[in-house]
C-alpha cells in the first residue's frame, strides 16, 4: 500500500471528538449524561490525534480502533473485534474507555450516527442479536 500511495503527499486532517476528560472526571467517574446521549447503533472511533506509526506503517493516524455502540438492558455496550481475544466481543463502553484513561495517546472518541436516507427501502429493518 505504501508503494502505491507514494505519489500522495501528506495532508492535514481535523477531527471533532469528545475528549476523555468530558466523559470522565479526575477520579474516573463516568459522565452518565454524556454517555446516555450516544445513539443505539452508533459507530465509536477511538481517537489518538497524530499517533505516530511512521516506523510501523509509514504514516500517522488519528483513529486507532472502532466498534459499535448498542443499548442492551439499559447498558451502553461496545461491540468490537478484539486483537487480544481474536474474536468479536461486547463490553460496556464506559468500562472500555475507563481502561483507556491512563493511555498517553488515547484522547477521546468520535461518534458517528448511521441515519437512514429517504432512499432506504421501507421494508429494510435493523435487527440486533446478542
Amino acid at each position: 500500500m505504501q508503494r502505491e500511495t507514494r505519489h500522495l503527499g501528506p495532508q492535514q486532517s481535523t477531527l471533532a471528538y469528545l475528549p476523555l476528560n468530558q466523559l470522565f472526571d479526575e477520579q474516573g467517574v463516568a459522565n452518565e449524561r454524556v454517555f446516555n446521549q450516544i445513539p443505539d447503533g452508533a459507530i465509536i472511533e477511538i481517537v489518538r490525534p497524530n499517533w505516530d506509526l511512521t516506523q510501523q506503517i509509514g504514516t500517522r493516524l488519528d483513529i486507532s480502533h472502532l466498534g459499535f455502540a448498542f443499548w442492551e438492558n439499559h447498558q451502553l455496550m461496545f461491540r468490537q473485534a478484539s486483537s487480544l481475544t481474536h474474536a468479536v466481543i461486547s463490553t460496556r463502553l464506559i468500562d472500555y474507555l475507563r481502561e483507556a484513561l491512563p493511555s498517553p495517546t488515547i484522547k477521546g472518541i468520535h461518534i458517528l450516527e448511521v441515519v437512514p436516507t429517504q432512499s432506504t427501502p421501507k421494508n429494510c429493518q435493523i435487527h440486533h442479536t446478542t
